[in-house]
């Protein structure tokens, strides 16, 4: 019970109303906002300090070469705009991102829905609110394109310095199953909630070393190869966002 509790709460965080059955745990927004700004204060206080003033390391060359962190920041599989995000059934052999919202009395196996539909069968949503909100998010519509500078990869750094490692959990539903998440699931939905309180005045400032490079390489590398490359397109190379900052490198 103590670690369906956690979890729980965990979850809980993600969406402000919601009341999940495994703990009866009833929490208004105002107690969850305070939640939050602890959480802030104690784990990213220090980080937004560095932001502020911008005292980032740039240079290779004067980092340390060893270093380490306590607790360590915890990865998993980056959930990418490309692939619908948090809506995409990893385990599914077939139509993993288009896929039908099928209502929840003919879903027969959960283990294959995607980490989102999950949550909404969880919170007893009939029409699928959070996964339609997920697509919206990464493949846009007419009302509401999607923004190509926001992604849950921005967040993900964020999400695993502010949370803990969550384990696997099963958390029995309304209708009275079980709903096995596992720890991608729960490291997915944490960074989603950490990317929407990013984009409110109470929440975290992410930044990036480097930008988006939206040029063809192959087509440059071949144009340099054959030294046919146009004047115009030179100058967009030498753009400072088309030499972003090689992670592995560190």
């Amino acid at each position: 019970m103590r670690i369906r509790c956690f979890i729980t709460w965990s979850l809980l965080i993600l969406l402000p109303f919601a009341v999940l059955p495994s703990c009866k745990t009833r929490s208004n927004s105002s107690e969850l906002r305070e939640i939050w700004f602890n959480l802030l204060d104690s784990k990213w206080k220090a980080a937004q300090e560095v932001s502020d003033k911008n005292e980032y390391i740039r240079s290779f060359g004067t980092l340390p070469l060893s270093g380490a962190l306590q607790p360590a920041p915890w990865s998993n599989v980056i959930y990418t705009s490309e692939s619908s995000g948090l809506a995409k059934r990893y385990l599914a052999k077939n139509n993993a991102t288009e896929y039908r919202l099928d209502s929840a009395a003919e879903i027969k196996d959960t283990t294959k829905l995607s980490s989102i539909e999950k949550y909404d069968l969880l919170l007893g949503h009939k029409q699928w609110e959070l996964t339609a909100s997920e697509r919206v998010r990464t493949r846009g519509d007419a009302n509401k394109p999607v923004d190509p500078l926001r992604s849950l990869e921005q967040d993900w750094a964020a999400a695993s310095l502010l949370f803990a490692e969550p384990s696997p959990v099963k958390i029995k539903a309304d209708n009275g199953g079980d709903i096995a998440f596992s720890s991608g699931d729960i490291k997915g939905l944490l960074t989603r909630f950490v990317s929407q309180r990013s984009t409110t005045d109470d929440g975290v400032e992410t930044r990036s070393l480097g930008g988006i490079c939206r040029l063809d390489s192959d087509s440059y590398r071949r144009a340099l190869e054959s030294r046919t490359i146009a004047r115009e397109a030179w100058k967009d190379l030498k753009f400072d966002d088309c030499f972003s900052v090689n992670a592995g490198a560190f």
